[in-house]
């Protein structure tokens, strides 16, 4: 993508929500739910996903591990969508894992940028899965990647009647993603040092995600005190004293 088409306006409202998300994360609360609705108004998303996931089985499927999602019409609407999205005939989650495990910064994609109409028609997420949710088109963007797999993104759905997903919008969810990329790299390389376990990477996820103790504790289906253990251990492997400085050293101001 060498140059986004955008509307002033559009730009505008996206640098407010930026703007309202830093100041909810400098508060102490949590941002990412914040931002998903924002970014799903924005891009006209019906259904707005963002989170961590891991990608499995040979870049062929996505597993979900943390994320917040607005806009179903109901449990089993939702239920029957992210189930699906750990299959490995999901044709769009696996040419999405195939274009993230190349990709060196932060990157948007509508569906019929990476699966053609006829082969998104025949897709059992079209035929078997789609039309009892009501959804059709899908648009995702990808704002870190790492060696071992886990992918942080949001994702973008759609009904039928809506159309597809425009350029503009991909190219304004993108501009989104690309200012946040000098701290999508700090918080990289936070994700990948050396010394943290796979749960301290999780419990470090949802910190930086926004998250109070309380509600990452939640999140992992641990208890507060066990979680408060890890994040002991969390700051004396980074080198940090409190959460604020947590933060302050590896927060990415655009969630």
């Amino acid at each position: 993508m060498t140059s986004l088409v955008l509307r002033p306006r559009d730009v505008g409202a996206l640098f407010r929500l930026m703007g309202e998300a830093r100041e909810i994360a400098r508060a102490g609360g949590s941002a990412q739910r914040h931002v998903t609705v924002g970014l799903g108004e924005l891009v006209g998303a019906d259904v707005s996903i963002s989170g961590s996931f891991r990608v499995k089985g040979g870049a062929e499927a996505l597993e979900v591990e943390q994320c917040v999602d607005v806009g179903w019409g109901t449990d089993s609407d939702r239920a029957l969508v992210l189930s699906y999205v750990g299959r490995s005939d999901d044709r769009f989650s696996v040419a999405m894992c195939q274009a993230a495990a190349g990709m060196s910064s932060p990157m948007t994609w509508r569906r019929c940028d990476l699966v053609g109409d006829r082969e998104w028609s025949e897709s059992a997420i079209t035929q078997d899965v789609h039309p009892k949710v009501g959804l059709d088109d899908v648009m995702m963007g990808v704002f870190s990647a790492t060696a071992a797999g886990h992918i942080g993104a949001f994702i973008f759905k759609r009904r039928r009647a809506g159309g597809q997903f425009s350029k503009e919008e991909r190219d304004l969810l993108q501009l989104y993603l690309l200012e946040g990329r000098d701290s999508d790299e700090r918080r990289r390389q936070a994700l990948l040092h050396p010394s943290l376990s796979p749960r301290l990477r999780q419990v470090l996820e949802l910190l930086l995600a926004g998250q109070s103790e309380k509600d990452a504790a939640s999140s992992l289906s641990i208890s507060p005190s066990t979680l408060h253990g890890y994040v002991k251990e969390l700051y004396k492997k980074l080198g940090v004293r409190s959460r604020a400085e947590l933060l302050a050293r590896y927060l990415r101001e655009s969630p």
